[in-house]
Parts: C-alpha cells; sequence; structure tokens
C-alpha cells in the first residue's frame, strides 16, 4: 500500500545533523520534571518526528526545522510554523516488519498532521512515504485507544484512517489547510492558544 505514497529518499548525510539534535533535545528534555520518568524513549520520539519533518522539506522545498534546543514550552505550536503554517505538525513512524504499528495522534486534534512512514535501507539511508495530510476532524474519527497503554499516552490513541488523506502537491495545498484551522475551531467551539 504505500508504494502508491510519494517517496522520498534521505541519505546517512542528510539525517546525521538531525541525529545530533534529536540527542541535543533528549538531554535539555530530561532535565524538565515531567520528562524524568520518560526512560529511553525521548531521543525515538523526537528522531522520527525529525526524520519525517526532513523527508517534507526536501519534497516541497522548503525550511521549516528548527534547531533550536530549549524547554518544551517554547515549542508548543505545529512543525510548520517556521514556513507559515502553525497549524500543521509532522509524524514520523517507522515501518516494522515484524509488528504492526499505529502513528499516535491526539484524540482531541485541533491541527492537521502530514503523517510519513519511514523505512531503514542497506546504506544507512531512509525512504519516507508520505500519503499526504489529514485534517483534524479525519485524525479525531479514526483514533482510537485500542492497544495502548494509559499509563503511556493518556491523550493519544492508534490512527487507523491512513486511506482518509488529502492530496498536497505542493506548498499551497498544506497553506490552505492551514489556514483552514481557525474557522474550524469557531466552529467546534474550541478554544486554544493563539500562536505568535
Amino acid at each position: 500500500m504505500i508504494e502508491q505514497y510519494n517517496k522520498i529518499y534521505l541519505s546517512k548525510e542528510e539525517i546525521k545533523p538531525l541525529e545530533e539534535l534529536a540527542l541535543k533535545i533528549e538531554e535539555a528534555k530530561k532535565a524538565e520534571p515531567k520528562y524524568i520518568n520518560d526512560g529511553e524513549n525521548i531521543y525515538y520520539r523526537h528522531i522520527y518526528g525529525l526524520y519525517a519533518e526532513k523527508a517534507v522539506e526536501k519534497m516541497f522545498n522548503i525550511n521549516f526545522i528548527d534547531y533550536t534546543v530549549g524547554n518544551s514550552s517554547k515549542y508548543d505550536h505545529g512543525d510548520l510554523k517556521n514556513a507559515g503554517c502553525p497549524y500543521v505538525g509532522v509524524k514520523g513512524l517507522l515501518i516494522r516488519k515484524d509488528k504492526k504499528t499505529y502513528h499516535k495522534v491526539s484524540r482531541a486534534a485541533v491541527k492537521c498532521e502530514i503523517l510519513v512512514f519511514i523505512e531503514k535501507t542497506d546504506d544507512g539511508g531512509l525512504i519516507c512515504y508520505v500519503p499526504g495530510l489529514y485534517t483534524p476532524d479525519t485524525l479525531r474519527k479514526y483514533t482510537t485507544r485500542d492497544g495502548v497503554e494509559e499509563e503511556v499516552t493518556i491523550t493519544k490513541g492508534n490512527f487507523h484512517g491512513v486511506h482518509d488523506y488529502k492530496k498536497i502537491h505542493n506548498y499551497n495545498y498544506i497553506k490552505y489547510y492551514n489556514d483552514q484551522i481557525p474557522g474550524w475551531l469557531k466552529k467546534n467551539n474550541i478554544q486554544i492558544k493563539v500562536y505568535d
């Protein structure tokens, strides 16, 4: 099924700076009280997200990855904020041949997500598959708690709606869906922090 999605190759050289950044993020997060019990998950949760962000950057020839490191409260916005789309996030998921895995998304999603499937290559690089963009309505509709341990992810669930994506042929498509979110929030009477 993933073969039909947009396919982006990231070389070993392209992913090295991302791995260095993920290590810095892990170090900073371990200093925050809420991450003390997170064990070794910090690095892996961030590195696959960074891989996915790099794939989206490359796919649309845009730059938005934030290479700064600091307190979590500073990063409470969508991943594409630096590209003018604060209501769009990016999530990466490593494809495992031996186990069925799902993207973990918020059960009360208030922004769009670009979900990326990641496959390791023999040369140390990655192949990233990008179906498209998922709206908050779709994310909420197909997210379940099945197979999710409550103590690990209280607010997130497994996403089962991979087939229900919006095609994004270029950056303007991403911007279009981003710009729909304020109206969607108003229609659904959802109050969230206004991104600056």
